[in-house]
């Protein structure tokens, strides 16, 4: 009834589906079904679809609703063929033959050329993204979103003269063009030649928030961590809400906690791929980072790497690959709190409470003043009814952290009712 006098009829079945979503997944599924059926060109719909679809693991049936829809049209529209870019990696090969017969079908249209690099960019084949996008330029010159997406493709190949003329070619020789070129550079691991860039257009723009936080996060991947830090409280004085930069710089105490600054050092090859991977994770870009990671893994199994795939892992929602790659890092790191409290939490997600308790516990003997080890320890407690054990742990985390207490208020008042 409210579908029907809803003056939005697409909204109205994606609000429904949000409703029973939480309850009755596959009601929500079928509420969008019914209302594809009745607004088949709603892109929207099929979207929410198979964005649920993935995300409860159906992966095939993602797969094989895309297929039907793309069936109904004589010719699909290029919307509807770009919603293969949600297919998961597993499903990356058949996403990429979607995005082509798009493509055949919609020649020269940019939007499914940069859908089909990103697919192919997130099996490290960028040599043919790079095929891809500059035969997409051709047909649409002047196009700065192809433009960034070659010149990536390239930069990650090492072309980085390649991949500055790119940009070059279609804004001028300007500041704003070295500053994504920089950008660039730093996404394909090239801390040194961002670096080189950045320092040039600080000397011109020292009130830069923007600026002075990129040149300190390329100046910490060059290796210079201290320099780094410098410039990236800088930037944050000058604007404290600025979100990649405290990001960098949570990024560079992680990374220093995990082997008290003194991380082996990678090979150059190892070491491209694993700044990569820090790049994307620092973007969220999770897959690609769980990507970066494996590969540097291959010429070099460090136990920094693992730590960053497991964590990249854990926010794709591969939970149990998480755990084996922490593992690995366990091996490099068995006494650092960080990694120990990480894979406490990651047991926690698998139901495996007794090691996750173990794990807390480990990481509370090495830092009594680690909060987060308290707060994942108190959890372990809660999850099993051990109520007055869960108090204790979080008034301990209160203590050391009393930024906890908002974040605790409603699992605290909700133990104490339960003891």
């Amino acid at each position: 009834k409210a579908i029907s006098i809803y003056p939005r009829l697409v909204d109205a079945y994606i609000s429904l589906a949000e409703l029973e979503l939480a309850s009755d997944p596959q009601a929500a599924l079928n509420i969008l079904r019914q209302g594809s059926s009745k607004v088949p060109d709603a892109t929207s719909l099929h979207r929410k679809f198979l964005e649920i679809a993935v995300d409860l693991g159906e992966e095939n049936g993602a797969l094989s609703y895309l297929k039907e829809t793309l069936a109904n049209y004589p010719i699909p529209p290029v919307s509807i063929y770009n919603l293969a870019t949600i297919l998961p990696y597993s499903l990356n090969n058949e996403a990429i033959k979607i995005v082509r017969d798009g493509r055949i079908q919609h020649p020269g249209n940019p939007i499914l050329a940069l859908s089909e690099a990103e697919l192919l960019g997130r099996s490290n084949d960028f040599a043919t993204a790079e095929v891809v996008l500059n035969d997409a330029l051709a047909s649409n010159l002047g196009d700065t979103g192809l433009a960034a997406a070659l010149a990536t493709a390239q930069a990650k190949q090492g072309k980085v003269t390649a991949a500055a003329n790119t940009i070059y070619s279609v804004r001028g020789h300007t500041d704003e063009a070295d500053f994504e070129i920089a950008q660039i550079y730093l996404e394909a691991g090239d801390a040194v030649n961002a670096a080189n860039l950045l320092e040039q257009l600080v000397s011109k723009h020292s009130d830069s928030a923007t600026i002075l936080g990129l040149y300190g996060i390329a100046l910490a991947r060059r290796g210079d961590k201290s320099q780094g830090l410098v410039y990236l409280d800088r930037a944050l004085t000058l604007d404290p809400s600025l979100a990649f930069a405290k990001r960098a710089k949570q990024l560079i105490s992680e990374e220093d906690s995990l082997s008290g600054g003194q991380a082996p050092a990678l090979t150059p090859d190892a070491q491209v791929l694993y700044d990569q991977g820090i790049a994307a994770f620092q973007n969220a870009d999770y897959q690609a980072a769980t990507g970066f990671f494996a590969d540097s893994r291959k010429i070099q199994d460090s136990g920094r790497s693992a730590f960053y795939q497991a964590l990249s892992e854990y926010h794709n929602g591969n939970t149990r690959a998480a755990a084996r790659a922490m593992k690995r890092a366990l091996d490099d790191f068995p006494n650092t709190a960080l990694v120990l409290n990480d894979m406490s939490q990651i047991q926690l997600e698998l139901g495996r409470f007794d090691l996750a308790e173990e794990y807390a516990k480990k990481a509370i003997a090495v830092d009594s003043e680690y909060a987060d080890a308290y707060l994942n320890l108190g959890m372990v407690y809660y999850r099993t009814g051990q109520y007055a054990k869960a108090l204790n742990q979080w008034n301990e985390a209160i203590k050391i952290d009393p930024s906890n207490q908002s974040f605790l208020e409603d699992l605290m008042t909700d133990a104490q009712s339960k003891q």
